[in-house]
């Protein structure tokens, strides 16, 4: 048998709520989560959004916004999602209630983990 490395990977699920008892807890701009998305699942309070960041796995409690931008995207996919603060409905029923929003960015088919830049030299995705 050929010598062959391991590394652990798994452990303890850590949860990411993106506003406990409706207050934000990211300031706008601020990273939630980036990492692969694994799946997209019915939980105990709603839709939870499953990533592998590093060897960690991180569910972030979904939220209206997250749950339709991340609904076309396909699994193992790199996932950057930034908090992009509070805003109001303007339509429907729920017209004139708050929501919190963000932006969802996926990584181009070309960019590997190692070639990706950290927020402090690239804030280009912003724009």
């Amino acid at each position: 048998m050929s010598e062959m490395t391991f590394n652990e990977i798994g452990g303890a699920t850590s949860y990411i709520n993106v506003a406990p008892k409706g207050v934000p807890a990211f300031e706008v701009g601020a990273v939630v989560v980036e990492g692969i998305f694994k799946k997209t699942f019915q939980g105990k309070f709603g839709l939870q959004h499953e990533f592998l960041v590093g060897t960690e796995k991180k569910v972030v409690n979904g939220f209206g916004a997250l749950n339709y931008k991340l609904q076309d995207v396909p699994p193992n996919t790199l996932v950057r999602v930034v908090y992009n603060g509070k805003g109001k409905l303007t339509k429907g029923k729920m017209a004139g209630r708050d929501f919190h929003d963000c932006k969802v960015f996926v990584a181009n088919a070309s960019v590997t983990m190692t070639e990706t830049k950290t927020d402090a030299q690239d804030d280009s995705f912003l724009a």
